[in-house]
């Protein structure tokens, strides 16, 4: 939706300051949600006179600001002056919606995992319906935001994981905040190789000290770089008939 610009020194303009101060209020009032209104409908400033009492406007609210030089007066009602010096045209709006339309379209991706490029017939009939059927002028093409796929690719979310971090994630002996833990992984695999890693979390699974009330989750244990840690050594001393640990 393209946005109805206002200058800083609008307020003191030439053309504000000549409406009278007990008008000028609700003038520039009907002034801005004219021009709001214009932007959103694509009108280029053209206001029709039906529109004054659904913006707040009378006649007389419209002949102030077509005698200050703010708005011409027309056939069929009233119309920004210098409309496309200011404001971005119908034409050019419709031609930016498009051009990023056909940019997005560009980048979805197929379940095949290639790209598709060119546009198709459902893409521009979903792209109409996004848009509630509103179709540019005759000869353009449709208005609107690209189709969005019906259903999540189901192939996504393992493409995204990083190499080697299923196998250590399945090995290692704490299952607790997955996503900081890949986080960290891919952080880790840029410092030590994967097949390192892994082997460093089967042998930490592996320590007959390790207490589960106090295994560190995976994510801390790869942040501190734990796959270079000795293994603990468990002594055991016979007292009597028992083993102490």
């Amino acid at each position: 939706m393209p946005w109805f610009k206002v200058d800083d020194g609008f307020s003191s303009s030439r053309q504000v300051m000549q409406i009278p101060k007990r008008q000028r209020a609700a003038a520039i009032g009907l002034w801005t949600l004219a021009g709001a209104w214009s932007a959103k409908e694509l009108t280029d400033g053209n206001v029709p006179a039906f529109m004054l009492p659904e913006l707040c406007g009378t006649e007389k609210l419209a002949g102030e600001l077509v005698a200050c030089g703010l708005w011409l007066r027309g056939g069929n009602g009233f119309a920004f002056a210098n409309w496309s010096k200011y404001q971005p045209t119908a034409e050019e709006v419709r031609s930016k919606r498009h051009s990023d339309a056909e940019r997005k379209r560009a980048r979805r991706r197929k379940p095949d995992g290639t790209y598709e490029i060119a546009a198709t017939s459902n893409d521009a009939e979903m792209s109409t319906r996004t848009n509630g059927g509103v179709l540019a002028e005759s000869g353009a093409s449709p208005v609107g935001t690209p189709s969005i796929p019906t259903r999540p690719d189901p192939t996504r979310s393992k493409e995204l994981e990083p190499d080697g971090f299923a196998e250590f994630w399945q090995a290692y002996p704490k299952t607790a905040d997955k996503g900081a833990a890949r986080r960290a992984y891919v952080k880790a695999i840029a410092r030590a190789d994967p097949s390192v890693i892994l082997a460093g979390a089967i042998s930490y699974r592996n320590e007959p000290g390790r207490d589960p009330k106090f295994t560190k989750n995976a994510a801390t244990w790869l942040n501190a770089e734990s796959w270079d840690n000795q293994p603990e050594v468990v002594t055991r001393r016979q007292i009597g008939n028992w083993e102490e640990i």
